[in-house]
């Protein structure tokens, strides 16, 4: 009893809480694997990590004593609370770098990765409305949404361009597809999204290609890529219904793991749960750092993922690993749903 006491008060201090939270586990999340060079956009960078800094990366927590293990090992760590500390790499959406620029890191590495693939990524329909934002405030000084159903209408400076490309950005990440693609088309004026998509992402052959590794895991994000806890009951069944039997008819395998898209605590709900367990889904993951702590049903499909990129710095590592960096976002919190 007097053991349970201190420990809950302990957890009320920041300088004691953060030696309860280092968790067992960090999983990271990347989306695409690109040279320097070959970028392009600012306010998107954090997308891109680069090859020679995923290797470094990979190097350091070897060093640092860690596992690197695969989805399917990251539940079995979570349920049984056994074995060393460890990491699991993750990426989403399914572009093609991850193929041609990832794929020789991790072999080189013997490192396992679950890739996250939104099906409209192979069926050449998606819609990078993140990027094209970003081009759009950048060249102009003005934004009206009203064609695309969206109130929204403001002139802005150079200055306060971040300031208006944030805004919007949470506007649209909340929307359905179509209301993307509107705005790709009749705000932003695209007119090779086909093409964009050919040369942007993965094929299904591709995706096949790379489930067929014995290091990599194709994982479920969604048939058009959209922010689940901001559609109907309705869209989120066909969502992730008919894109989980379609990742599995193409590549021939049981689709165990997915990753909400998006994938903060405004894009996901615990009514998920139900739906991704009758598509015998045995984890979820999130956009949204932490230590793994849990390992109740919850737990399991709400597994936190902290950004890797080139601008990540070893300190922000150390602290995520310390526990530093769950208290700063969760508090004394177990749980992220």
């Amino acid at each position: 009893m007097f053991n349970k006491l201190v420990i809950k008060l302990c957890y009320k201090i920041p300088f004691f809480a953060k030696f309860f939270l280092k968790g067992r586990g960090f999983v990271f999340m990347l989306h695409r694997v690109l040279p320097q060079e070959k970028r392009g956009f600012d306010w998107n960078k954090s997308l891109a990590i680069s090859p020679e800094s995923l290797e470094e990366w990979i190097k350091f927590f070897r060093k640092k004593g860690f596992d690197i293990v695969s989805m399917d090992e990251v539940c079995q760590r979570i349920k049984t609370k056994k074995g060393k500390k460890f990491i699991a790499f993750t990426m989403d959406d399914g572009y093609k770098d991850n193929l041609y620029n990832g794929l020789p890191i991790f072999k080189k590495l013997n490192v396992p990765c679950t890739i996250y693939v939104s099906n409209c990524f192979p069926n050449n329909h998606a819609v990078y409305w993140w990027y094209f934002l970003e081009d759009y405030i950048k060249k102009n000084n003005t934004i009206d949404l009203k064609e695309i159903g969206i109130t929204y209408k403001k002139t802005f400076s150079d200055s306060e361009k971040f300031i208006a490309y944030n805004e919007v950005r949470e506007l649209l990440r909340k929307s359905d597809y179509g209301t993307q693609l509107n705005f790709a088309l009749k705000i932003c004026k695209i007119k090779d999204l086909k093409q964009m998509n050919r040369s942007f992402n993965l094929t299904w052959d591709e995706v096949k290609r790379l489930s067929e590794d014995p290091l990599i895991t194709i994982g479920g994000h969604t048939i058009h890529h959209i922010s689940l806890k901001n559609q109907s009951n309705a869209v989120c069944k066909h969502e992730i219904n008919k894109g989980t039997q379609e990742l599995k008819d193409k590549i021939g395998e049981t689709i165990k793991h997915f990753a909400y898209p998006y994938g903060s605590k405004d894009d996901y709900s615990i009514d998920l749960i139900e739906l991704l367990e009758k598509n015998n889904y045995k984890s979820a993951v999130i956009n949204h750092p932490g230590s793994i702590l849990s390992n109740s049903r919850e737990a399991l499909y709400s597994i936190p993922r902290m950004g890797l990129t080139d601008e990540t710095s070893i300190g922000k590592i150390n602290d995520l690993f310390s526990g530093r960096v769950h208290l700063n976002f969760n508090g004394v919190s177990k749980e992220y749903i």
